[in-house]
């Protein structure tokens, strides 16, 4: 017989009143930590580390229509439209330019890396899937509530007993049970819900990471696509001048008195021209397609960008970039709370492998049955309220201890923020000094572009007075051509390490450089 409506009734009442009776524990988790390696730079996840990563992430659409904004240990998740959600690169982005037209500037395409970059948008769901996975980590502390409803037919046959004759028949039965257990003690679990408090902090640092990761590699991308195109219009000049002095010593053959090394020299230096303007047509068509790949729309020229004064100072001492970079980095914020999630999850570990769990629980059970050949008809009603304690004492998953796994975890991730630490040190250091070389070198550059176009102006007056050839003024150009060639590199150089040194700092690469 099917329970009426009054069973039902009853039942779902006992297993909310059992949810609100026993609130849920803050265990502490201490006993069962492992030493925390503070010499090798674990640290703490912090609000203010956090906040400098946001710092970062803050900018971008993606991060505020996926996310929302992230202020201090709380997240606002904006009321999103199912269109909004469509497609990265079109309805997340409105504000974003549909085309970029040619000669975009860095700003434009640096922008578009933080808004239209597919590793940016994978950055930006992983922070939402973090939020998701919080979310059901904390489920694990709140009331479980849960019911089965088994309708059958029995069919039931009964042989001799005590001298009466067997008997057989079938009738229906149905049972139903409803239960509702809330944690009372649960040590795993609280430690799963800070390991999933600290994978919120290392989603979003890796989203600000990627973004400026994003934006280093388009600034450094089109610095080199800046530098190919400079390149070539100064070897374009070099190669128009040199099919002047061609078109000059055409005129001088046939007036019989040209010599015939000077045309072989000239046409060395114009198959030397043509080969290098060939080779920078190559380096801007691979860096204007990197800039598609980087900004998810098409890139078909560079405009030269003028750099600031301050790209051209002398760095600063070491000690303050290092310590600029161990607080602002993204990666090494990233590695740093992913190291202290590993902590969690080890300690989620060991609970799980020797901890007690206890569990209050409320259980509600309704068995009826319909009459039969062979009995009368029944129903039963019975319910329970009690306390369930689960000890694990020996393998009690069947697959061994899953604390010795984790503490390897645990410290391979120590080690890799470490490595991590090191390498900003090393590339730091490398950085500061390739700069301050950089410098040295730009400014025996700039004397020896002054020395050469001095060297033109001497020539220009030998030629005019008789004294000298004109093709010693060619020699005299080529010349000053590439000191400013020189020159050109130098400033380059220095721009593509400050950038780099700005990325591993935390700082913007843009607006270091403009």
């Amino acid at each position: 017989m099917i329970p009426n409506g009054y069973i039902f009734l009853k039942l779902t009442l006992a297993a909310h009143l059992l949810a609100g009776c026993f609130p849920v524990s803050q265990v502490a988790l201490d006993e069962i930590d492992v030493p925390v390696y503070a010499d090798e730079g674990v640290a703490d996840e912090t609000v203010e580390g956090l906040r400098q990563a946001e710092l970062i992430a803050q900018g971008s659409p993606i991060y505020q229509a996926q996310t929302g904004r992230f202020e201090g240990t709380a997240v606002l998740m904006p009321g999103r439209a199912l269109s909004e959600l469509r497609d990265f690169g079109t309805d997340l982005t409105a504000a974003a330019p549909r085309d970029v037209p040619a000669g975009t500037d860095l700003r434009t395409l640096a922008f578009l890396a933080r808004t239209q970059n597919l590793r940016v948008a994978q950055a930006a769901e992983g922070v939402r899937r973090a939020d998701i996975e919080r979310d059901n980590a904390g489920m694990a502390l709140s009331p479980r509530i849960g019911g089965d409803i088994d309708f059958g037919r029995v069919e039931e046959r009964i042989g001799r007993s005590g001298g009466l004759g067997g008997a057989e028949g079938n009738f229906d039965r149905t049972i139903l049970r409803v239960e509702a257990v809330q944690p009372i003690y649960d040590a795993a679990a609280l430690a799963a819900r800070d390991a999933a408090d600290r994978a919120q902090g290392v989603a979003r640092a890796a989203f600000a990471a990627e973004a400026q990761a994003a934006v280093f590699e388009v600034t450094d991308t089109y610095l080199r696509g800046m530098t190919a195109k400079a390149r070539r219009d100064l070897t374009e000049k070099r190669l128009g001048r040199v099919r002047d002095q061609l078109s000059a010593e055409g005129r001088l053959r046939a007036a019989g008195r040209s010599v015939a090394a000077a045309a072989l020299v000239l046409d060395v230096e114009r198959g030397a021209a043509e080969g290098d303007i060939a080779l920078f047509d190559q380096e801007l068509d691979t860096a204007l397609a990197d800039l598609a790949r980087l900004t998810g729309r098409p890139v078909t020229d560079i405009e030269v960008i003028r750099a600031s004064a301050s790209a051209y100072e002398l760095p600063g001492p070491v000690t303050g970039y290092l310590a600029e970079a161990l607080e602002a980095n993204p990666l090494m914020q990233q590695r740093r709370l992913e190291t202290v999630r590993r902590r969690d999850l080890y300690r989620e570990a060991v609970a799980r492998d020797f901890a007690p769990r206890v569990e209050g629980y409320a259980r509600a059970d309704y068995e009826g049955e319909s009459g039969s050949a062979s009995r009368i008809g029944t129903d039963t009603e019975e319910y329970a309220v009690g306390v369930r304690i689960s000890v694990p004492i020996y393998n009690r998953t069947g697959t061994g201890y899953a604390h010795r796994v984790a503490e390897s975890a645990y410290r391979d991730a120590t080690l890799s923020e470490v490595a991590l630490r090191r390498q900003l040190e090393a590339e730091i250091v490398t950085l500061i000094a390739r700069v301050d070389q950089g410098l040295r070198a730009l400014s025996g550059a700039e004397r020896a572009l002054a020395a050469a176009q001095a060297l033109v102006r001497s020539e220009r007056a030998a030629v005019a007075s008789g004294v000298a050839a004109p093709v010693a003024v060619l020699a005299r150009e080529i010349q000053l051509i590439r000191a400013e060639e020189s020159l050109l590199l130098r400033r380059y150089e220095i721009l593509r390490a400050r950038a780099r040194l700005a990325f591993l700092t935390g700082n913007d690469p843009v607006e270091v450089l403009i």
